[in-house]
């Protein structure tokens, strides 16, 4: 038969099962879905208190008062001196603006000059604009129209053999 079982270390009955307890044995059931209840309370309330403007329906109302009209005496008007009409102010005197100047005119032939290099000729009037071409120094465009002050710089829009579009006017000159 072999040696015999110690059934009172693994709280076993002698058939090999564990005995029965009933409902007492899943106690930590109910107070785990009591303690989940009052944080879940606690939180609601802790957000109401966080966003309360102290004017909530928690606080009972001012009690309604009544005014009564009283009787007063009506002022007897007096005569003030008018003071005298204002002095008309003069309108601001306009401030010039300063104009780029115009170095060169529509139509007129100017050569690339100064660059070291190259002229970047540009999509718009700007440093930033997209760079359509470069010219070498030397090489003759006509002049279309400008000059546009833009980023420090007065720009001419020009006609070059290949290509039109927006040159430095620090980079032109005169021929």
């Amino acid at each position: 038969m072999g040696r015999p079982r110690n059934i009172g270390s693994l709280d076993l009955d002698a058939r090999g099962a564990r005995p029965s307890g009933g409902l007492t044995r899943f106690w930590y059931v109910p107070l785990g879905f009591l303690v989940a209840a009052a944080i879940a309370y606690g939180v609601v309330w802790a957000i109401d208190y966080l966003r309360d403007d102290g004017g909530g329906a928690d606080e009972p109302a001012a009690p309604a008062t009544t005014v009564v009209p009283t009787a007063t005496a009506t002022p007897i008007p007096t005569a003030t001196p008018t003071p005298p009409p204002p002095t008309p102010t003069p309108p601001p005197t306009p401030v010039p603006t300063a104009q780029p100047s115009a170095r060169f005119s529509p139509g007129e032939s100017v050569v690339v000059a100064g660059t070291d290099s190259c002229l970047n000729v540009r999509a718009e009037a700007d440093i930033e604009g997209q760079i359509l071409d470069c010219l070498a120094d030397g090489t003759i465009v006509t002049v279309l129209e400008g000059p546009e002050a833009q980023g420090n710089l007065n720009w001419w829009l020009i006609a070059a053999p290949e290509v039109n579009g927006w040159a430095a006017e620090l980079y032109l000159a005169k021929r």
